[in-house]
């Protein structure tokens, strides 16, 4: 399932840039202002976005990640796991940031999804059924996993905020260093959830710590002023 995700995410994230707007709409309709000093390219409008809505609901595609979930060790409710992973990439929007200064270039993504709370239930069912159908399926992930616990995190959680406008969210920002014999680099999270009344909306804002000081008080103003 996270590799169908993943991959569709990745593929847009290469392709956004055709639209270029300063305001980001959320998957439920919350608006986010960045003002005008930041550029907000809409993978939406790319190519391959355009052919995943197309192809979404096509059996042929419904086919295939039905395949990937048994490759992943899924034996049990696999219609209703594919489903579940349908609704999820058609409710997934991915935006770039960039802001080109005098000084520098800086760039980040966006990935924000929709998750139904009926949907929760079900991943959380289909993480807990894989958990006990298979111990061994996915040793990169488990290497992967193994490798994140070594490493520093610096988690920064924030007390629910309300924007003008009366719309609650919670923040949650990480921060993470990389190092080894080969190469150094560093990571910057910001996590934002908004929860509705049927479900919430996750969005995830992954750059570098130092373009992350730089777009930080534009994502701070956007929230104080989101509106829907």
């Amino acid at each position: 399932m996270k590799k169908i995700i993943t991959s569709a995410i990745l593929i847009a994230m290469m392709t956004c840039g055709i639209a270029n707007a300063e305001k980001l709409q959320l998957p439920q309709g919350e608006t986010l202002d960045l003002s005008e000093k930041v550029g907000v390219y809409d993978a939406e409008n790319s190519f391959t976005v355009k052919m995943i809505r197309k192809e979404i609901d096509k059996k042929e595609t419904q086919e295939k990640i039905k395949e990937s979930l048994l490759n992943s060790g899924v034996t049990t409710n696999v219609e209703e796991a594919t489903n579940t992973v349908t609704n999820i990439i058609k409710n997934t929007r991915i935006y770039q940031l960039r802001s080109n200064t005098k000084e520098n270039y800086y760039q980040g993504i966006l990935v924000s999804v929709y998750v139904k709370n009926s949907d929760k239930t079900k991943l959380k069912q289909l993480q807990e059924n894989l958990a006990k159908e298979s111990e061994n399926i996915d040793f990169v992930g488990m290497a992967v996993k193994s490798y994140i616990k070594n490493i520093p995190l610096d988690i920064k959680e924030k007390d629910m905020k309300k924007s003008e406008k009366g719309i609650e969210y919670t923040e949650k920002e990480t921060k993470a260093d990389f190092e080894n014999a080969d190469y150094s680099s560093d990571l910057y999270t910001d996590t934002i959830i908004i929860k509705g009344k049927e479900g919430s909306t996750y969005s995830v804002f992954n750059t570098t710590q130092v373009a992350a000081k730089y777009f930080r008080p534009f994502i701070e103003q956007a929230l104080r002023g989101m509106e829907k």
